[in-house]
């Protein structure tokens, strides 16, 4: 059974640029107030979600803990957990264009992000780009996920770490490479980070799909007998 071969970058470009078009299309009815309006519907939790991106960068900025602050219930403040936690600090710097743009841009990358990362694991375990682009697609047009950008959820959008963690460990099974799993484990932190949710559905989706990665490399070593 052969190893997979090298993931080119000219066809990863153009699956990514393939679902940035897509994901344009989709925020298409909001671009013209995108630096005045927030994504999504009202008395949901949409505010709660871009206070708290504001609070990441705000805290970062000011060399403080994000995990207290006295920005509310002052003056004696509160504790917090912003959630998505590791999609938020990495996005921190969108901050300095102001909550609002923070926000729908976050937003924004986060869907973009969740179906480029779900082509790559498509990639990885079937080796064509085709498939990887549906797959990719599909993620982002689900309906779960506009329900959660319109509900102001934002750790129910960041879904990219889950499929990079299953596709990293999916490759360090099947190429029994520790790099794979070192970065499969790192990755594995930031799923847990970003949502709680997201950890149980990792855990869900690879007791199915990691097996066969197993299953793969044992016919492989039979080969070789």
């Amino acid at each position: 059974m052969k190893r997979h071969e090298p993931i080119g970058a000219s066809g990863l470009l153009l699956v990514a640029l393939s679902l940035l078009a897509l994901n344009v299309w989709m925020f298409s009815p909001v671009l013209g107030d995108f630096s005045t309006h927030l994504i999504g519907d009202p008395q949901t939790d949409t505010i709660r979600g871009a206070w708290g991106l504001n609070h990441l960068h705000e805290s970062i900025r000011a060399f403080e803990s994000p995990w207290a602050t006295t920005r509310i219930n002052f003056p004696n403040g509160a504790d917090v957990l912003v959630l998505p936690l590791a999609s938020g600090i990495l996005l921190s710097p969108l901050g300095w264009l102001g909550p609002v743009l923070a926000w729908n841009i976050t937003m924004f990358l986060l869907v973009l992000a969740s179906g480029i990362t779900t082509a790559w694991m498509t990639k990885v375990m079937c080796d064509a780009w085709l498939p990887a682009t549906v797959a990719g697609a599909m993620v982002m047009a689900q309906p779960m996920l506009h329900q959660a950008i319109a509900d102001g959820t934002a750790e129910h959008v960041a879904l990219w770490a889950v499929p990079l963690f299953i596709g990293a460990t999916w490759m360090a099974l099947h190429e029994q490479n520790p790099k794979w799993g070192i970065g499969a484990g790192l990755l594995s932190i930031i799923v847990a980070l970003d949502s709680p949710y997201h950890g149980l559905y990792a855990l869900v989706l690879g007791l199915f799909i990691l097996p066969w990665a197993v299953r793969q490399v044992r016919g492989r070593e039979k080969d070789l007998l």
